[in-house]
């Protein structure tokens, strides 16, 4: 087993709790899910942010089968093609936006150069290699930044699109980027999740996906 191997491998086991052992007595995540539900609903009474339309849960039939329902309408798909690999006792599948928060980035007309300058970083995908932010050789000016999506420190940028989507670093500093290739996700601050630790999951997560879906096809 080469080096690329063991950190795959290493990869593939942390997210599938295979890692380190498992201790009965850690609070199950479906506990978890429920405050989390419960603590939305609060920040919607008092109108601090809007009801999701595609907020669901997911769960496990009878039948062995993974399903998700969608609470606002009540519609429920089977779901066992996207899962791509079993979890421990008390682990729960869910989407992302249920603990965390994805924006998309906003690129301004390049039809006004005034926009761009070196008053902020602008990143694209090739600026994430190795889990890191690389080679950042655009930006935008003092003026130009209002038409972008600034984000904070600590921000996972993920890549959506082409040959590297998955691929995931955290800013060192705010930065914006582009429409439509990256999305920014940040864990709810209830949580208090590890930035790092997320960052690994979700490319790790993308990776055995990816790996599914061949397998599954051939």
């Amino acid at each position: 087993m080469n080096g690329k191997q063991l950190k795959n491998s290493i990869l593939q086991w942390a997210i599938q709790g295979k890692l380190v052992p498992q201790d009965p007595n850690d609070e199950p995540a479906s506990v978890l899910l429920d405050k989390i539900r419960q603590e939305k609903e609060r920040l919607i009474k008092e109108k601090k942010i809007k009801r999701d339309k595609n907020a669901s849960i997911i769960y496990r039939g009878e039948d062995n089968s993974y399903y998700e329902k969608i609470l606002a309408t009540g519609e429920v798909k089977c779901i066992d093609e996207e899962i791509p690999f079993e979890v421990p006792k008390g682990w729960e599948w869910c989407r992302l936006v249920e603990v965390g928060k994805t924006e998309t980035g906003t690129t301004p007309s390049k039809s006004h150069p005034e926009y761009f300058g070196d008053y902020i970083p602008f990143l694209g995908p090739a600026n994430i290699l190795n889990s890191k932010i690389v080679s950042v050789t655009q930006g935008l000016s003092d003026i130009g930044v209002d038409y972008g999506r600034v984000v904070p420190k600590n921000t996972i940028l993920q890549v959506c699109i082409g040959g590297s989507i998955g691929k995931c670093a955290i800013t060192d500093k705010p930065v914006t980027f582009l429409f439509s290739t990256l999305i920014a996700v940040n864990g709810r601050k209830s949580l208090k999740i590890n930035k790092v630790t997320l960052c690994i999951w979700i490319f790790g997560w993308r990776k055995l996906s990816l790996h599914h879906v061949r397998t599954q096809e051939t």
